[in-house]
């Protein structure tokens, strides 16, 4: 964003190259360029530096122009290293102007983005090309940096829907696999998985938590500018952003500032300046509107920019989630967990996924719309409060996803609101009869088979016993990559050609309630 150095919303981010841009003007139109100088000094450390300005290219203008542009005007980039708290920037022309400035500087935080290519049957999702400096570019984080991992095929999707109701669960469906997958493989706060559908048509273009840290968008090769903002978008709601009420975007922010989603008003524009372009984007038509919106945006307005920069600034942050109850309870040390996820229907019927065993931290939602309650084999009985997840429009499901403590084998599982047990579908419903009566042989290693060779894996499993399995590959530092979840019928030929050198193979087996683990050499 464009900021006056006036402006009380200018809070720069930590860690972020800036760029400084100086208005000049002359009686003079004939007189000589003076060249300048930019000098950064921080009051806290007391460090300086000097940098050249960069003149403009054209005549210096009588007076400053309503449209900024670095061709009247001079300019300095001040480096990531410098932008911190204590920031004082003092700009000379060698005619003797001096102009000093103090921006405010707040946190920065930096971001992992993760391109996920989903297979549907047959066809698989197909990446954009990199998105790390236009995210940069759009969003209040100190730096981007892409993160690679192979193609994804959903179990929960198996057939390329025809609808736009097919699309919608399948969005949902797919949504929630990534958010296991995050979950299994251990991914860090800051990183953001971002699945790619192949879906072709207009409609439905994505879906993703709000706040969160997943999201889903159709990949459109026909139009990647549109695959560009949808995803932008789509991170916009995992940076906590509602809509903005254009288009019939629904549930939009009451509190936007703007008429009709726009970027500004009268008495109020602020520009973007959109750094992976070097250019300006022009705020004031009212043909423009914000990115949140259904009304075809392809940049934030100030209002926006500076609400995700409120959200992702870490003492901010914890404010905030007091305020709203919103957040997540994090253990700090990895230990035997199990992964309970589901969905919520609209006619009070609750889905569990099968659960799953490995070793991460506990993480619990915060909230009490509802209880998961877990019974154990040994007969104690432990709930686990939370609320689902919030989606970024009306979908028929809620999700849920919590990572408890593995304290041995279960009975069962199920979710109460107010008091009363839903009805259950799905894995973990059907495996509870005839599951306490044998669940002491959860730990008990039942012969299984994983052997790599030409580029893809061979899976055998007991079916009978464990009807689903998953498979992860780790790395000899640790890195983990879910290769598939939930796979059945006792044997699978997974795809490995793109993985990494070496590391080793973590097989999950789940009768649906109850899960084991076994590792396999490479």
């Amino acid at each position: 964003m464009l900021y006056d150095s006036g402006d009380n919303a200018l809070v720069l981010v930590a860690g972020k190259p800036a760029v400084l841009k100086v208005n000049a003007v002359t009686t003079s139109s004939t007189a000589p360029k003076p060249t300048g100088t930019l000098r950064v000094e921080n009051t806290v450390d007391g460090t300086s530096r000097d940098l050249l300005l960069t003149p403009p290219t054209a005549a210096i203008p009588a007076a400053v122009p309503a449209v900024p542009s670095f061709a009247d005007s001079y300019s300095a980039t001040i480096p990531a290293d410098l932008v911190k708290a204590g920031l004082r920037l003092s700009a000379r022309l060698d005619n003797g102007t001096v102009t000093t400035v103090t921006p405010r500087v707040g946190g920065g935080v930096s971001m992992r983005f993760m391109p996920i290519a989903v297979r549907i049957a047959d066809t698989t999702g197909q990446l954009p090309k990199d998105q790390t400096a236009h995210i940069q570019a759009l969003f209040p984080v100190s730096k981007v940096t892409q993160l690679s991992r192979p193609v994804y095929t959903s179990t929960r999707v198996t057939a390329v829907p025809t609808t736009e109701d097919g699309w919608s669960s399948a969005f949902s469906k797919i949504l929630s696999e990534l958010a296991d997958l995050r979950t299994v493989e251990g991914a860090a706060d800051r990183d953001y998985y971002f699945g790619y559908i192949p879906k072709r048509t207009w409609g439905l273009a994505g879906l993703g938590y709000m706040p969160g840290r997943a999201a889903v968008g159709f990949d459109m090769p026909s139009s990647p500018d549109s695959v560009r903002d949808v995803t932008a978008h789509e991170l916009g709601h995992n940076f906590s952003l509602p809509h903005a009420a254009c288009g019939g975007a629904g549930s939009p922010d009451p509190s936007y500032p703007y008429p009709d989603a726009n970027l500004g008003k009268p008495g109020r524009y602020v520009w973007s300046y959109l750094a992976d372009t070097n250019s300006f984007y022009d705020p004031r038509p009212t043909t423009r509107h914000d990115i949140m919106s259904y009304c075809g945006g392809v940049v934030f307005s100030d209002y926006n920019y500076r609400k995700m920069q409120v959200f992702v600034t870490p003492t901010d942050k914890l404010v905030l989630a007091k305020a709203s109850g919103a957040g997540t309870a994090v253990s700090t040390e990895p230990r035997e967990v199990l992964l309970i996820s589901g969905e919520l229907y609209e006619d009070g019927r609750v889905e569990l996924n099968p659960v799953k065993s490995f070793v991460g931290r506990v993480s619990v939602p915060t909230g009490s719309s509802h209880t998961l309650r877990v019974k154990t084999a040994s007969g104690s009985s432990v709930d686990f409060p939370f609320s689902p997840e919030v989606l970024d429009h009306a979908v028929k499901v809620k999700h849920f996803s919590l990572v408890i403590p593995n304290d041995g084998a279960l009975q069962s599982l199920s979710v109460l609101q107010a008091g009363k047990a839903l009805p259950q579908v799905g894995a973990a419903s059907a495996a509870v009869v005839g599951t306490a009566a044998r669940a002491a042989v959860q730990t008990v290693a039942e012969p299984a088979s994983v052997r790599a060779q030409n580029g893809q894996v061979q899976l055998t499993w007991n079916a009978s016993r464990y009807p689903y399995a998953s498979l992860v590959w780790v790395g000899a530092d640790g890195r983990r990559l879910v290769l598939a979840q939930d796979l059945r019928n006792g044997q699978a030929l997974v795809p490995a050609a793109d993985l990494p050198a070496g590391g080793r193979f973590e097989l999950i087996l789940s009768d649906g309630l109850n899960a084991t683990r076994q590792q396999f050499a490479r």
